[in-house]
């Protein structure tokens, strides 16, 4: 084909939902929302957990994991063979042609949870916890939801990268894992071949940042707010990623950014370049 793919490979890799997932957003009272769609370092804290125990559980193939899987996108859900991608439309976030609204209405529920007082065998006082989840199907039982992302490997690294795809079976993401929640089955890892297929997803051959200037799709990822952006239809949200690899978890990065789904407009003469990493894309350091 044209425009081949020169300076990494690049995979469009899809799971099968096989249980409710939580992705942490906010918290009303007792009620823990669930983001609609999967952050890149969600499932690349996923994958790198999975090819550390999958490589022998020492520390260095944990650390190989972080670097192996670092450019990889946001995960989004695909329904019917359609690809749910955000966009904002008169201030409201839409996931493919319904509403966020809408999307909770049909594919999230509620999941009860509260701590049991031994003594009393009873409830604890304001121990009552509501978790919102994204059921592994629609409601009416028949749409089976799947969930599909990029991940670009550096050519040195690639075989290493097939075997564990091929291997790997399933793996948990989100929280309340405990309970069961979280498990998607890998069903396709697919090799893209033309910078096309990288464009629909803002995404260059290297993994920087490629915008439309003329006509700008909405972000599949999260960007860092820049002096060289001038105006956006969307959304700004400070994000906070930890390091859990520690016995203390540490920050491993926060800035402001615009959240996937927003256009970015560019002033003319732009000095900041974006690369992505973890479903972010951070600002190139000169």
């Amino acid at each position: 084909m044209d425009d081949k793919i020169d300076e990494l490979t690049w995979y469009e890799i899809v799971f099968k939902q096989m249980s409710p997932i939580h992705i942490g957003e906010k918290n009303y009272g007792v009620l823990s929302e669930t983001k609609v769609f999967i952050p890149g370092w969600t499932l690349w804290g996923a994958l790198v957990n999975s090819y550390g125990k999958y490589r022998g559980g020492e520390t260095k193939d944990f650390e190989e994991g972080k670097k192996l899987f670092e450019n990889i996108t946001c995960f989004y859900p695909k329904i019917d063979g359609e690809t749910m991608f955000p966009e904002f439309k008169d201030g409201r976030l839409y996931m493919g042609d319904i509403s966020k609204k809408q999307f909770r209405i049909s594919y999230t529920d509620v999941f009860m949870s509260t701590a049991i007082d031994p003594i009393y065998v009873s409830a604890k006082d304001a121990s009552l916890h509501e978790t919102e989840v994204i059921l592994h199907k629609s409601k009416d039982k028949k749409k089976n939801i799947y969930w599909v992302g990029l991940i670009g490997v550096e050519k040195e690294h690639c075989l290493e990268f097939t075997r564990f795809i091929n291997n790997l079976d399933e793996i948990f993401i989100g929280g309340e894992i405990s309970y069961g929640f979280g498990r998607m089955k890998i069903v396709n890892s697919q090799l893209l071949t033309s910078k096309q297929d990288l464009e629909k997803w803002n995404l260059s051959n290297n993994g920087s940042l490629f915008i439309d200037d003329k006509n700008p799709e909405p972000i599949k990822n999260y960007i860092c707010l820049s002096d060289d952006i001038e105006s956006i239809n969307g959304r700004l949200k400070f994000i906070v990623q930890y390091d859990f690899a520690k016995t203390n978890p540490s920050i491993d990065s926060k800035c402001y950014c615009f959240i996937p789904g927003s256009e970015i407009y560019f002033r003319k003469n732009r000095n900041d370049s974006f690369r992505l990493k973890k479903g972010m894309f951070v600002i190139e350091k000169a």
